[in-house]
């Protein structure tokens, strides 16, 4: 629920998806909720690949993440990455268990408000058995209207949302081929 106080916690995890969600992280860290923020890596858009043959650099996602935690006084030591190009929140989920190993961790998971259903889902089956316990924030700095019905944009977001539930829910799930 919206009303339930946000529990301290060992390490705020970043999911891949916009960097609305980094703001937030960095908040979060301000506020003393933990001492770490882990940003998923995610695969390059093909876009990106494409420019770089024509010798056009874009920032990879991971560069702009460090700028805006930097920016928002996080330090550097208590920024760090995970994952080599995760395709999906699946794949973040069972990288960030390897990653956690057998320790026990609190951690703060933020995505965005569309997405929390599902990443949660997704993140406690892949963590199941191991201890570790997590706390599905949705980060404010993203528009999405809660009467999603009356926006195009939050419409489209739940829409694929739903479409990306059921696929996992009927055992479907995206891994880069690093896995």
């Amino acid at each position: 629920p919206a009303d339930k106080p946000i529990e301290p916690a060992d390490v705020i995890v970043v999911l891949a998806g916009g960097y609305e969600r980094t703001l937030y992280a960095a908040d979060l860290y301000n506020q003393g909720y933990a001492p770490k923020v882990w940003v998923s890596r995610s695969a390059r858009e093909n876009i990106s690949l494409q420019l770089a043959k024509l010798d056009i650099s874009l920032p990879r996602e991971e560069d702009i993440h460090r700028e805006i935690l930097l920016r928002k006084n996080v330090p550097s030591n208590a920024i760090e990455f995970f994952g080599e190009g995760s395709v999906s929140t699946a794949e973040e989920a069972h990288v960030l268990r390897s990653k956690i190993s057998n320790a026990k961790l609190r951690l703060i998971i933020v995505s965005s408000p569309a997405h929390l259903r599902r990443a949660g889902l997704i993140t406690s089956n892949a963590l199941r058995g191991t201890g570790i316990s997590t706390q599905m924030l949705p980060t404010p700095y993203e528009n999405f209207d809660p009467q999603w019905w009356r926006d195009q944009g939050s419409a489209r977001m739940v829409v694929l949302e739903i479409a990306k539930l059921i696929y996992y829910l009927t055992g479907g799930q995206f891994y880069s081929s690093k896995r």
